[in-house]
C-alpha cells in the first residue's frame, strides 16, 4: 500500500501520519478476516472428521448387525478399526484361559511381538486401554483397548499405527465408542453362542429323557414277556403242547419285537451322527417288497395287503437294507394306526410303487384315523406318537424313515386320506445307471 498507492511513490517513505493509521486499520481487518476464515476452516475439518466418524459407526453397526459368530465379528471389527485408524489391527482373546491367541487381524498377516502381546493382555486382564500415548505402558508401539463389558472384556483390539504421535482427546473419544460399538456386536455373539449351546443342552436332555422313557418302559414289556413264558417253561411241568408251544411262541414275538425296538434305537443313533454309509444296489423294487411282507407276516395275519406296482418299474440304485427297514417301519406304522370295525374284516391296507420321473413314488395307505392335530404338522419328529396308537413304541420309526429317505436324496411326506386314514408317500431316486459292458462275442454284457 505505501509503495504503489501512497506518494512519493516507489518508495516506503511515509509522508503523512492519516496513511500510518490506514495501514493499522487495513492490517488489523486482514487479520480479523484471517482469523475468521482459519476458523472456519478448522469447523469444516472438524466437521468433516465428525461425518467420517459417523459415517464409521454406522459401518461397524451395519456390518455387524447380522453377525452371530465371533471370529466373524471380530473380522469385521479389525477391518474397519484399520481402516477409520489407519493402522494395522487385531483382535485377541484369551484361549483355555490362559494363552492370549489372536482371532482375527487386518491385514492379513498382521503380528505382534512379546511386547504387543504383553500390552494387550494386560488391557484384557485389567479392562484398561494400554500401550501407546496412555498412563500404563506409554512406550509401547501398539495401542491396546479392551472389548466388551466393563469388567470382564471379551476381546482386545490392538492397534499398531504407523505414526508415533500420540492419539488426541477428540480421537481417543472416537476409539473408546468405536470399541464401545464393537463390545455391543461381539458380547451379542457371544450370548447367541451360549443360546445354542443351552438349546443344544436342553434337547440333549429331551432326548435322553425320552429315551430313558422308551427303555425303561417299551423295551421292559417284550422283556417281561420273555422272561414269564421262560420261567413258565422251566418251573411248570405237565404243560400240554398246545401250551407250550404258545409259550414259545410268545418268547418269539417278543424276542421280534424287542429286535425291532432296539434295531432303531440304533438306527436313529447312526443317522443323527451321520455315521450311516449307504451301500448301493441295482435291485428291484418288488423283490425288497416281498422280503418285508414276509417278514411282517404273522403281524398282517388275516389283514389283506393290497399291492399295486407298476409293471414297468426299473430297477433303484438303494441300500436295500436299509429301504427294507424303511418299508417295515411304515407297515408296522399303518398296522398300530389301522381301524377295524366289530364284527367285520380287517381293514386293508394298499401298497403301490410307479415311476414318476427319474423317481420312484412308493405309497403305503391304511384305514384309520388319519393324522391326529397334536401330529400333523411335525409326524417325523422323534419320540411323537399319535394318541390313537396301539401296541409298543418309542416314536421313532417315521423318523428314521425319514433319515433313511434324505440319506438317498429322497424325501417323504405323510397326509391324511379321503374317508379316513393316512398315506405315506416316499420319493427315491432311481440313479444313474452304469455303463453296459462290450461281451466277448461283441454284444452287450
Amino acid at each position: 500500500y505505501d509503495f504503489f498507492i501512497v506518494p512519493p511513490y516507489w518508495t516506503f517513505e511515509v509522508s503523512d501520519i492519516r496513511f500510518v493509521m490506514t495501514f493499522a486499520m487495513m492490517f488489523g481487518v486482514g487479520l480479523l478476516m484471517s482469523e475468521l476464515a482459519t476458523r472456519l476452516r478448522r469447523q469444516e475439518q472438524e466437521a468433516r472428521a465428525r461425518e467420517e466418524r459417523t459415517a464409521a459407526l454406522v459401518a461397524l453397526s451395519s456390518e455387524l448387525g447380522s453377525v452371530v459368530a465371533l471370529p466373524e465379528a471380530a473380522q469385521g471389527v479389525a477391518r474397519l478399526a484399520a481402516r477409520t485408524f489407519d493402522a494395522s489391527a487385531a483382535v485377541l482373546t484369551l484361549e483355555d484361559r490362559s494363552k492370549l491367541a489372536m482371532i482375527a487381524c487386518e491385514p492379513p498377516g498382521t503380528t505382534l511381538d512379546a511386547n504387543e502381546l504383553a500390552v494387550s493382555r494386560w488391557a484384557l486382564e485389567q479392562a484398561r486401554m494400554a500401550g501407546s500415548g496412555t498412563d500404563t505402558l506409554p512406550g509401547a508401539r501398539s495401542l491396546a483397548i479392551p472389548i466388551g463389558p466393563a469388567r470382564e472384556p471379551i476381546a482386545v483390539l490392538a492397534l499398531l499405527r504407523a505414526d508415533p504421535t500420540p492419539l488426541s482427546a477428540d480421537q481417543r473419544g472416537f476409539l473408546q465408542a468405536f470399541c464401545r460399538q464393537a463390545s455391543i456386536a461381539l458380547e451379542r455373539t457371544v450370548l447367541a453362542e451360549r443360546a445354542g449351546a443351552a438349546l443344544v443342552r436342553a434337547q440333549t436332555e429331551e432326548m435322553r429323557s425320552s429315551l430313558l422313557a422308551a427303555v425303561s418302559h417299551d423295551l421292559r414289556t417284550p422283556l417281561a414277556a420273555i422272561t414269564g413264558a421262560a420261567s413258565s417253561l422251566q418251573s411248570i411241568g405237565g404243560l400240554g403242547g398246545d401250551v407250550q408251544l404258545e409259550l414259545v411262541e410268545t418268547i418269539g414275538e417278543s424276542a421280534e419285537r424287542l429286535e425291532r425296538l432296539v434295531t432303531n434305537l440304533l438306527s436313529m443313533t447312526r443317522l443323527e451322527s451321520g455315521a450311516v454309509t449307504l451301500r448301493r444296489e441295482w435291485v428291484p423294487l418288488e423283490e425288497i417288497i416281498g422280503t418285508v411282507r414276509t417278514a411282517l407276516e404273522k403281524l398282517l395275519a388275516g389283514r389283506e395287503v393290497r399291492t399295486a406296482i407298476d409293471p414297468d418299474l426299473p430297477l433303484v440304485e438303494v441300500d436295500p437294507v436299509l429301504i427294507d427297514q424303511l418299508l417295515v417301519n411304515l407297515l408296522e406304522n399303518a398296522l398300530r394306526h389301522a381301524v377295524d370295525p366289530p364284527g367285520a374284516p380287517k381293514t386293508p391296507i394298499e401298497f403301490a410303487a410307479r415311476r414318476d420321473g427319474d423317481s420312484v413314488e412308493i405309497t403305503v395307505a391304511d384305514r384309520g384315523p388319519g393324522l391326529p392335530e397334536e401330529v400333523s404338522t411335525r409326524p417325523f419328529e422323534k419320540f411323537v406318537r399319535g394318541t390313537g396308537a396301539r401296541g409298543v413304541g418309542v416314536g421313532l420309526g417315521l423318523a428314521i424313515c425319514h433319515g433313511i429317505a434324505a440319506a438317498h436324496g429322497g424325501s417323504i411326506t405323510a397326509e391324511s386320506r379321503p374317508g379316513g386314514g393316512t398315506v405315506f408317500r416316499v420319493r427315491l431316486p432311481i440313479g444313474v445307471a452304469p455303463a453296459l459292458l462290450p461281451a466277448a462275442d461283441g454284444g452287450a454284457a
